[in-house]
C-alpha cells in the first residue's frame, strides 16, 4: 500500500524460506489524500502505494520489494513439491516478475497450506497490485502460521486501503506489540487518526514515528496536516518544510503549505508559490487549481485567476464554473 523516507530491506535465509520462511516487512506508510471541493483544504496528505484509489500514487517513500539475498535455483526433483514451487516463486520474486511469482507461490500453498512465507508473499503481491481485499486471506493465514510484526503490518496496510480502520488499527498495534520501534506502523496509525479527524492522537503517533525515524518525510508531512487542523500554523509550516527538505518532490507537502498560507495565514503570494509547485508535481488536482485561482483573485491578478479557470475546465468543468463565478463576483 507506507513513503517513506523509510524503505525496508528484507534479508531472507534460504533454509528458512524453503521451510516457511523468515518474514520481513516491505510496505511504506502512506495513504489516500482528500480533495475538498470549492476552496477547501487540498489536503496535504501523502499516499503510499497509494490510495483511495489514491489521490496520489505513492508519494510517500516508495513501497519497495525486499532486496534479494541470492538468486536461488529450485531444486531438481522428479515430482516438484511445495518447496520447489516456493523456491521458484522466490526466484521470480527476486527478479520482480510478480505475476509468475504469484502463480508459483499459489501452487506451493496448494500443495502445502502451512507455508507461511508463501502466504505472506501472495498477500504482499496482492497489495502491490492494489488487490487489497484479495490480500487479506493469505496475510491472515500467514499471521496464524507465523505471526511476525511484518505480517501484521502488511495486513494492516490492506485493511487501511479498504478504509477498514478498526481492523487496520488492530493489526498495526499488534505489529508494534511485536516490534516497538517500528516507525511505519506508528506512521500509518497517525495517518488513520488524521483521516478520522482525531488530530491530537495523530500527533502522538506521528511523534513516535519521527522519534524512531526523523527522516521519514511523509511523517513530517502528515504531522503538518495534523498541526494545521489544530491551529498550530507555524509548527505545521515547519513540518511541511522539513518534509520538502527531505523529499523535494513530495507534492502533498507543497499543497499542504499552500493550504496553510491561503486558508489560515492569508499569505497569498506564499500560497501561490507552493500551490504552483504542488500542481507542477501533481497536475490533475482540481482543488489546488481552484484555490490557486482564488489566491490570484485575492491579490488582484485577474489574468492569473482566469488562467487557472482555463486549466480547470480541462479537469473539472463544474469546479471551473464555480471558480469563474468567484472571479466575477
Amino acid at each position: 500500500m507506507f513513503t517513506a523516507p523509510l524503505s525496508r530491506l528484507v534479508c531472507l535465509s534460504i533454509l528458512l524460506l524453503l521451510s516457511g520462511g523468515v518474514i520481513k516487512a516491505q510496505h511504506e506508510g502512506g495513504g489516500s489524500s482528500k480533495e475538498m471541493m470549492g476552496g477547501g483544504p487540498v489536503g496535504g496528505r501523502t499516499t503510499t502505494k497509494s490510495t483511495t484509489k489514491p489521490s496520489v500514487k505513492t508519494t510517500s517513500p516508495a513501497r519497495k520489494p525486499p532486496v534479494a539475498s541470492t538468486v536461488r535455483k529450485p531444486p531438481v526433483t522428479e515430482a516438484p513439491d511445495a518447496n520447489y514451487y516456493n523456491a521458484q516463486g522466490d526466484q521470480f520474486y527476486d527478479a520482480k516478475n510478480y505475476n509468475d511469482a504469484l502463480a508459483a507461490y499459489e501452487k506451493a500453498v496448494e500443495l502445502n497450506p502451512s507455508l507461511a512465507h508463501a502466504h505472506y508473499r501472495i498477500g504482499w503481491i496482492k497489495n502491490d497490485r492494489e488487490e487489497y481485499q484479495e490480500a487479506i486471506e493469505p496475510l491472515t493465514q500467514a499471521s496464524r502460521l507465523q505471526p511476525t510484526y511484518s505480517v501484521f503490518y502488511e495486513l494492516g496496510y490492506a485493511y487501511r486501503q479498504l478504509k477498514r480502520h478498526d481492523e487496520a488499527m488492530r493489526a498495526y498495534n499488534e505489529s508494534i506489540r511485536m516490534k516497538s520501534d517500528y516507525a511505519p506502523a506508528y506512521y500509518d496509525i497517525g495517518w488513520i487518526r488524521n483521516d478520522q479527524s482525531n488530530f491530537d492522537d495523530a500527533v502522538t503517533s506521528l511523534k513516535q514515528a519521527l522519534r524512531i525515524d526523523p527522516k521519514h518525510a511523509s511523517a513530517h508531512q502528515e504531522m503538518g496536516y495534523a498541526l494545521r487542523h489544530l491551529g498550530r500554523y507555524s509548527e505545521a509550516i515547519e513540518e511541511y518544510e522539513e518534509a520538502i527538505r527531505l523529499q523535494p518532490n513530495l507534492a502533498w507537502a507543497h499543497l499542504g503549505l499552500g493550504d496553510v498560507y491561503y486558508l489560515n495565514t492569508k499569505q497569498y503570494n506564499e500560497a501561490i508559490r507552493y500551490y504552483r509547485e504542488g500542481i507542477r508535481l501533481r497536475p490533475n488536482t482540481p482543488s489546488a487549481v481552484y484555490n490557486l485561482g482564488l489566491c490570484y483573485k485575492a491579490i488582484g491578478n485577474r489574468n492569473g485567476a482566469m488562467e487557472q479557470y482555463r486549466v480547470l475546465t480541462q479537469i473539472d468543468s463544474a469546479m471551473a464554473q464555480k471558480l469563474l463565478g468567484q472571479i466575477n463576483n
